[in-house]
């Protein structure tokens, strides 16, 4: 009896990893990122984000690798005179 109730829970913890492995296509992305699909298009087209090739055509995109793209463009806050109350 353990050892099914360890099989089903060891079960429901492979399922719960593979839905947070879910792929998204270029409209999904677009939607997360709150921009528009062009916007989208070009930012994978630059290699910003990173993208997973299924066939000749067909992307996809995880969305840790995403925020992961995302965290690596976060600029920090520049302090200089200006910002400091000093003469220009």
């Amino acid at each position: 009896m353990e050892k099914n109730i360890s099989a089903l829970n060891q079960q429901n913890k492979t399922n719960t990893s593979a839905r947070s492995a879910e792929l998204w296509d270029i409209n999904q992305l677009a939607g997360y990122l709150g921009v528009c699909l062009r916007t989208a298009r070009s930012l994978v087209e630059r290699g910003v984000i990173p993208v997973i090739k299924v066939g000749r055509k067909i992307q996809r995109f995880r969305k840790e690798s995403v925020d992961e793209a995302l965290a690596k463009l976060e600029l920090k806050p520049r302090y200089d005179r200006i910002s400091r109350g000093g003469k220009r």
